[in-house]
């Protein structure tokens, strides 16, 4: 893989030493004070210089960041990531450790399943114990989940357990002084869902454990009939030692249209809470009605909890639920707070303080993280869009409320740079193909299905974000951009003095088509020249360092072809295109040049079992320049979310080896 030259390197050292300095230097930023806010000091919200968290691997894009704190130690800090390897086209994930409250960060863990890695997540524990959670598939496409283990506060770590595996997993563990202590809860949604006509059936999964060696009974909530459970909350433990998880559950969520006018509720905000320690739990509650479009790729927000657990505030036991919604037209961000322990929840409060545009084009704000201090201070950040004119992109803002979540200050800019869609030189192009004799049951048979994707997670920076609050009373939001042309982390520390001036509460009130390529639409049929015969289900197509170059209206692959059978194969090897279709127009037809593509063209080439054949680049041209990438909406293919810049259906053609009488 080529790195571009990155301007930011050699800034490292200042980056670092600027953050090192900023426990004994007050920075002072000018609140945006918006219409009808107090009049309050410059100093009240003071936001350190932004640190670069992932220095270490400046040529590897970062997405979905999540941090933890060590509630007895201000100085560890714990970030989890999805790093984009792009020239696998797979996503791992890694651990960055800081041991100086953020100054400086080490890379301590690096997670390779075999194939993917996705999803981490990470916690701190009693005696500065830290976790490192995240699941993927290995090379036989089997699913795992890795609980790692770090005794001296992140920066070495023991040997990986598996776990069961869920989708979208938190980790969460009970640092109280009850007789709970240390539990490791995981929680998340159940993969495996089923379906008839009337009803589906889908469901949340707490995992504990003890210790790594005594894993506990899992338990789980089920959501029936015509609702779906789509989103998994973070968990948390109480300072009484509850353990608190939540949820989304959608009705109907298949015919949430994303652009739908939502004029009511289609989902609901639910949490559910054990007093004893996981084993059993109590009647999921509603925390607040949400207005969500399901499959919408511009934005992205998993609601997160936070609780009140410092024994010096006079607001202990209040809890916080966060999320992003489109009540009002736009996706802005909202706060609930429940006084007795999530009994009940108050109407939501409005926490953005931006304003709608007159064209209708947002601003979307999203990703809303919330945290408590040591002293009851709320802080909530968020991504957000009030200076993005073309409503994509991000800048990071950060509120406080000193008053239990009642109101919230004027917000203030926290990232030194946004992320710009143009600026990114490595983005998320996913390439995977299903069918024929791939390797995983579930994704085998009929022909050859391949997509090249250019993944949601350019638009909204994977599904989260981070905020902790450490011991000593400061904010750590963390978040991507892509200042140095890819997306990386970065954090800053945020010091709320208690003199936080308040705005007025805004209280809660009640895709596109896809060209298909008439060239190739014609299809294939199951032989060819020269005696070949279709061989498309003893092999697979493995897909590779996928770019889409825009100015030349230009989409590339690397192939390689693999059998995936016990017979051994023999040239010559051809892949026959029986159609072809994008997102962004027609692509362009050169023939059958196109069509039909020599992978190998030697009778005497032979493919063994297990083997491959030379990687073979492909590349595809858009007949008319398109107008820009913009985000659409899912397909519901088992590709990810994203802009799909070519999809096709293939057939190979080769032949069986003298001893194959008949191939299924």
């Amino acid at each position: 893989m080529k790195h571009r030259e990155n301007p930011l390197i050699p800034m490292r050292g200042r980056y670092r030493s600027a953050a090192r300095a900023f426990s004994n230097l007050v920075v002072p930023v000018v609140l945006e004070l918006s219409a009808g806010a107090m009049t309050a000091s410059a100093q009240s919200i003071v936001v350190g210089p932004n640190v670069w968290v992932s220095a270490a691997m400046p040529g590897a894009g970062h997405y979905e960041v999540t941090l933890a704190a060590d509630p007895a130690d201000s100085r560890l800090l714990l970030a989890g990531s999805m790093v984009w390897r792009a020239e696998k086209g797979v996503f791992h994930t890694a651990a960055y450790t800081s041991s100086d409250g953020g100054a400086s960060w080490k890379q301590t863990l690096y997670v390779d399943h075999g194939l993917d890695t996705q999803d981490p997540a990470v916690a701190f524990g009693p005696r500065h114990t830290a976790y490192f959670v995240s699941w993927g598939n290995d090379t036989s496409w089997d699913i795992r989940t890795l609980l790692a283990t770090s005794r001296d506060g992140g920066r070495s770590w023991l040997a990986p357990m598996d776990i069961p595996t869920l989708d979208r997993e938190f980790i969460s563990v009970d640092n109280t002084r009850g007789k709970y202590r240390g539990r490791i809860y995981v929680n998340g949604q159940d993969n495996d869902r089923l379906y008839d006509a009337d009803s589906s059936i889908s469901s949340i999964w707490v995992l504990k454990f003890d210790s790594l060696r005594r894993p506990l009974e899992p338990k789980h909530y089920l959501a029936m009939g015509n609702r779906e459970i789509t989103i998994p909350t973070n968990g948390l433990v109480t300072a009484d030692g509850s353990y608190i998880t939540g949820f989304v559950e959608h009705i109907n969520p298949v015919g949430s249209a994303a652009d739908s006018v939502l004029t009511s509720p289609n989902a609901t905000l639910k949490i559910i809470r054990s007093v004893d320690g996981g084993a059993r739990f109590g009647r999921a509650v509603t925390v607040a009605g949400m207005y969500d479009k399901f499959g919408e790729l511009n934005v992205s927000s998993i609601p997160w909890l936070a609780a009140d657990v410092s024994p010096v505030s006079r607001l202990e036991g209040r809890l916080y639920a966060v999320w992003a919604d489109r009540r009002s037209g736009r996706s802005e961000i909202w706060l609930a707070r429940s006084e007795d322990r999530g009994n009940h929840w108050s109407l939501p409060v409005r926490v953005n303080d931006d304003e709608a545009r007159p064209n209708g084009l947002g601003p979307d704000d999203f990703h809303p993280l919330v945290a408590v201090n040591v002293s009851g201070v709320v802080g909530v950040m968020w991504y957000d869009r009030r200076d993005n004119a073309d409503n994509t992109g991000w800048w990071v803002r950060f509120a406080a409320s000193i008053d239990g979540g009642e109101t919230f200050s004027p917000s203030v800019r926290v990232s030194e740079a946004p992320l710009d869609l143009a600026r990114d030189t490595q983005p998320v192009i996913s390439a995977i193909t299903r069918g024929g004799g791939h390797p995983h049951p579930l994704l085998a048979g009929g022909p050859l299905r391949s997509d090249i994707v250019y993944s949601h997670f350019n638009f909204v920076g994977g599904h989260t974000a981070g905020l902790a609050a450490s011991a000593d009373g400061l904010f750590h939001p963390l978040w991507v951009d892509d200042r140095t042309g890819i997306s990386q982390i970065y954090t800053s520390a945020i010091r709320v003095n208690e003199t936080v001036p308040i705005r007025l509460p805004s209280a809660a009130t009640t895709s596109t088509s896809s060209a298909t390529n008439s060239s190739g639409g014609a299809g294939t049929s199951d032989t060819a020249s020269s005696g070949l015969r279709n061989i498309s289900q003893a092999v697979t197509l493995e897909l590779s360092h996928a770019r889409y170059v825009e100015r030349d209206s230009l989409i590339t692959v690397t192939v390689v072809l693999r059998n995936t059978s016990r017979d051994t194969l023999r040239g010559p090897f051809e892949l026959h295109i029986r159609s072809l279709r994008s997102d962004l127009g027609d692509i362009r037809d050169v023939g059958a040049k196109l069509r039909v593509i020599a992978l190998a063209t030697s009778r005497i080439a032979l493919l063994p079992p297990g083997g491959t054949l030379a990687s073979r680049r492909l590349e595809f041209r858009l007949a008319h320049p398109p107008r820009g990438i913009s985000p659409g909406r899912d397909d519901g293919q088992l590709v990810g979310y994203g802009v799909t810049l070519v999809s096709l259906e293939s057939d190979v053609f080769g032949r069986y080896s003298a001893s194959h009488r008949e191939h299924p």
